[in-house]
């Protein structure tokens, strides 16, 4: 099964794989420490970002399930899915993290670069075990670690789950090919361990079986039955968490099943060689790029005919090129379960998504240049030398700059929307969110009006502008805004809850009561539900049942510290000093009242 190659190409690849390492320990510490340095050298600003409102919120901020290592909790993260992910590890990670200093977006962040860092000094190991060329080795970790690609990965706290999986996936592949070079049963136990460590920590792990048979290829071991079997462990893990993977994001409704498969496919074209175009000339990043919708533009066409293009040109190429073959098929096989064939989210394509991908295509560009290096001429040599500098330092400045777009949600948001101000709905909704979050009400409305205007089915920007509306006493646009996203979704309780609060501002306390019921039934463990509804209530002077629904609302979240102060305020109408003041010193004691 290993591809034909020239003798001249078989001859340049042998002088590579011939080569015994030529790293001492101590030189080998030196590259990892040099290593390390450009790493914390462009990635340094984003322990000066804060949590940015996409995920880490949900992930970190408001995540009961990471407050405490507790069996419950433990037992929560391995037994279902979060957010339509399943990763337990990543929730292990984050426990951890916040059980140094709860909440701290500099802990996290802090996290983050480390991981990062150690990915790159992995990359570094695992192709000088493969390369056995130290040089080589180095340029890739080098061209991977420090290019703006990462950004996304390295600075965004709720992704963290790309960099343990890739930490995991790193470690048994190198587990793998010393098991492959020495026969050792440990390297091979320890692969089989590592990469089901990486399978709990998000399912793109399962990309590294087919990853498996190209270092066989690459390492010229023969596919016997001996290897297929080597690799079954591997595969029927691959097999339970794709499946435990699907099922999870279906259960959360983040597939996108009303696409038609023509654009899916087409899409999954337009993505391959967006990463490349990207990792080739890196402008125009965006934390978020959209789908456009259908009918799809004619890029999404041409992408796709270039796509297989390049697709068969990695194999006819690669049939001569061990190094062509192993980097373009790493990349098709790791790249290929996120080119959104099954769709997730608004999005077309995702940075983040090239984090482990892009090391296929690394391979290629750093073999070629170690080559410019070892096989040319003294200038070709210097040439290649200064081509090599220059490319790392643009890299490193321009992922250096990207990290401070994403130091806060406005900086981010309003980075994404200079990138696409015509088609970004997504981008104007979260921005309207920060700019609501900060007090900046009007600024919001305009970023809101933005999003539906160009997405008038964008659910979320039709609820976002009723609660920015509400906070400005505007409470017939509310009710307006409410009755669209439910006419959108009639099963959205986000909408009616808001909606009943609005009611109650205009005092129809019965249309009030009527909607806020509604949206208990569809969202009962909602304690916004109820606390609205008790405030009602209370405007109605059912005391006994706004005391029933603050409790509630106090039940299903012991920390409401609001619930707390107005069921205290309920009861002091109600005529029940003694309680009333036992609720306020519990408000207090929550930081609602300072």
């Amino acid at each position: 099964m290993n591809p034909n190659r020239t003798d001249k190409s078989m001859q340049a690849d042998k002088q590579i794989m011939s080569n015994k390492p030529v790293l001492k320990t101590s030189h080998f510490l030196l590259v990892l420490a040099v290593l390390s340095v450009l790493v914390l050298a462009a990635f340094w600003p984003c322990s000066n970002n804060g949590f940015i409102n996409l995920d880490d919120n949900s992930y970190i901020v408001s995540n009961s399930l990471i407050r405490n290592i507790s069996p419950s909790n433990v037992q929560s993260w391995f037994k279902a899915g979060y957010q339509g992910n399943y990763y337990p590890l990543v929730l292990l990670t984050y426990a951890l993290e916040y059980k140094i200093k709860g909440p701290d977006p500099l802990v996290f962040h802090m996290t983050s670069i480390i991981l990062h860092l150690l990915n790159a000094c992995l990359v570094f190991w695992l192709f000088l075990l493969l390369l056995k060329n130290g040089w080589s080795a180095g340029i890739i970790a080098v061209l991977w670690a420090l290019h703006p690609l990462r950004v996304e990965s390295v600075a965004w706290a709720a992704s963290q789950k790309d960099l343990i999986y890739t930490l995991f996936a790193l470690l048994s592949l190198i587990a793998y090919i010393s098991y492959k070079v020495k026969g050792r049963f440990g390297d091979y136990a320890a692969s089989i361990v590592l990469f089901l460590l990486a399978c709990f920590s998000k399912g793109m792990a399962v990309a590294l079986v087919p990853v498996l048979f190209l270092v066989d290829q690459y390492l010229d071991k023969s596919f016997n039955r001996r290897a297929w079997l080597e690799k079954a462990p591997y595969i029927a893990l691959a097999i339970v968490f794709g499946v435990i993977s699907y099922y999870a994001q279906s259960q959360s409704r983040f597939i996108q099943t009303g696409r038609p498969l023509t654009a899916n496919l087409l899409t999954a074209g337009y993505g391959f060689v967006f990463y490349i175009v990207k990792l080739v000339v890196p402008f125009r990043l965006s934390a978020f790029h959209p789908y456009p919708g259908t009918p799809l533009p004619w890029t999404f066409y041409w992408a796709s005919v270039i796509s297989l293009l390049m697709v068969t040109a990695f194999f006819i190429w690669g049939r001569r090129n061990r190094a062509v073959f192993f980097g373009g098929a790493f990349y098709l096989a790791t790249i290929l379960p996120v080119l959104q064939i099954l769709p997730v989210g608004g999005f077309a394509a995702a940075e983040r998504y090239s984090y482990f991908a892009s090391l296929g295509l690394i391979f290629m560009a750093g073999v070629y240049l170690y080559k410019m290096f070892r096989g040319g001429t003294r200038q070709v040599m210097a040439a290649a030398a200064v081509l090599l500098i220059l490319i790392a330092a643009a890299e490193g400045i321009a992922a250096y700059k990207r990290c401070f777009v994403w130091r806060d949600s406005i900086t981010l948001w309003s980075d994404a929307v200079r990138k696409y101000p015509n088609t970004n709905d997504f981008a104007y909704n979260q921005r309207g969110n920060a700019y609501d979050l900060s007090h900046q009400t009007n600024q919001a409305v305009d970023d809101f009006t933005r999003a539906v205007t160009i997405n008038s089915n964008n659910i979320a920007a039709w609820y976002n502008r009723s609660c920015s509306y509400l906070k400005l006493n505007r409470p017939d646009e509310a009710i307006s805004d409410c009755s669209r996203a439910i006419t959108l979704d009639p099963a959205y309780a986000k909408a009616y809850n808001n909606r009943g609060k609005a009611y109650g501002v205009k005092k129809q306390y019965d249309l009030s009561l009527a909607d806020l019921s509604r949206a208990i039934a569809l969202s009962p463990e909602d304690p916004l539900c109820y606390y609205n509804r008790a405030t009602t209530h209370g405007q109605m002077k059912n005391y006994p049942l706004a005391i029933a629904d603050f409790s509630r609302a106090i039940e299903l979240d012991p920390g409401y510290g609001e619930a707390y102060y107005y069921r205290g305020y309920t009861y002091y109408l109600a005529g029940d000093r003694k309680r009333a003041e036992q609720d306020v010193k519990i408000a207090k004691s929550l930081g609602f009242l300072q």
